[in-house]
């Protein structure tokens, strides 16, 4: 059995399309078709590797564009209507062998253009540009009779134009607005007025300030405690700040670094409550860089109490009642001994009075 082993494509000569295909069944991405144009000759379609032949294929919708037709896995013909929406195309192969979901399903997309369409640029604004971060961006033209050369009539020192993509690219050097011109030609000797355009430079974002983390694992009553909070994505200078709503004698706060250190030798019995805020002041002298900061507000349970005090009377009574219950345990042995100790001296005195008895019969 021939079974595709890859997942790609490939332009074959003629307007064909060689599809690798990863596995019957499989859901494919949707494939743009080469735009269309009215009264201009047209043919594309598919060569599909891993089905076995015969291959049975299948278009739908099952009328193709005005003045087209399908011919197997081809779409060919000359478009007679130009459409302002994309036509949406789907091709199902099913090989000879019955195997379950052994059909293959490829979506197709489809501009058919107006034969005059004039030649024009398409898309909106550049998106921004960070300082000393590659910039590339691909400007979007439509219309005339492709293909498109592009040049370039301002550009920023840092900024280069491809000719035939249409691709701009670049290092950003400064920060600010960057203005940009280019001109659109087609294969017709179109032209259009040149472009103006600007892309923003802006600073690159530095890592994101953070602190972690956001919540504080409860103490226990009467055992020590002991918890760092930590700034991510903080540089050397940090600045701490910290707000109490409710703070307890028995918790230290102190600040090393990135670091907020939460220590106590005896957590006792309440909940601290606080709002910490850290500054990365790295960059606090450029104008051209913001200072980063974050706050987090934190709350500190301590769980279960503390044993209850003993006071100064309660604890002589208690003596009391030890020791009068150990004299009490005494007299009560004594008492005991001296009951066994009366019982045996009569059992002694009845044995010689039974002996004497019986010597003088």
């Amino acid at each position: 059995m021939n079974r595709p082993t890859a997942s790609s494509s490939r332009r074959l000569p003629g307007g064909l399309f060689l599809l690798l295909l990863p596995a019957l069944g499989s859901a494919q991405p949707v494939i743009r078709m080469p735009d269309a144009r009215v009264g201009e000759p047209y043919h594309y379609g598919a060569v599909f590797e891993g089905l076995v032949e015969p291959i049975e294929f299948t278009w739908s919708p099952v009328e193709p564009p005005a003045g087209m037709r399908f011919q197997g896995p081809i779409l060919t013909g000359t478009p007679q209507e130009a459409a302002v929406e994309s036509y949406r195309l789907r091709l199902a192969a099913t090989d000879a062998l019955d195997r379950p979901n052994a059909s293959l399903v490829v979506e197709y997309e489809l501009r058919v253009r107006p034969a005059d369409e004039p030649l024009r640029f398409c898309g909106g604004e550049l998106p921004i540009a960070y300082l000393e971060v590659p910039y590339s961006q691909r400007l979007c033209a439509e219309g005339g009779r492709p293909p498109y050369r592009w040049s370039a009539g301002k550009l920023p020192s840092w900024m280069d134009l491809d000719s035939t993509t249409g691709v701009l690219r670049g290092l950003p050097a400064r920060i600010g607005q960057a203005p940009i011109q280019v001109r659109l030609h087609d294969s017709a000797q179109g032209e259009v007025q040149p472009l103006a355009l600007s892309v923003a430079v802006a600073p690159a974002p530095g890592p994101t300030l953070e602190l972690v983390p956001q919540t504080l694992p409860p103490t226990l009553a009467g055992q020590p405690y002991s918890a760092d909070i930590v700034a991510t994505g903080a540089q050397a200078n940090l600045s701490w700040a910290i707000d109490w709503q409710q703070r307890p004698d028995w918790l230290d706060v102190e600040f090393e670094g990135n670091l907020a250190r939460l220590r106590s030798e005896k957590a006792l019995e309440g909940e601290a409550v606080f709002s910490l805020r850290v500054t990365d002041s790295a960059n606090s002298g450029a104008e051209d860089q913001p200072i980063a900061s974050a706050a987090s507000s934190y709350r500190l349970q301590t769980l279960g109490r503390l044993p209850e005090p003993v006071e100064d009377d309660e604890f002589s009574f208690l003596v009391v009642l030890w020791a009068t219950t150990g004299l009490l345990a005494a007299f009560l042995l004594a008492l005991l001994s001296g009951i066994r100790w009366g019982r045996n001296l009569e059992r002694k005195q009845i044995a010689v009075e039974q002996a004497r008895t019986r010597q003088r019969s």
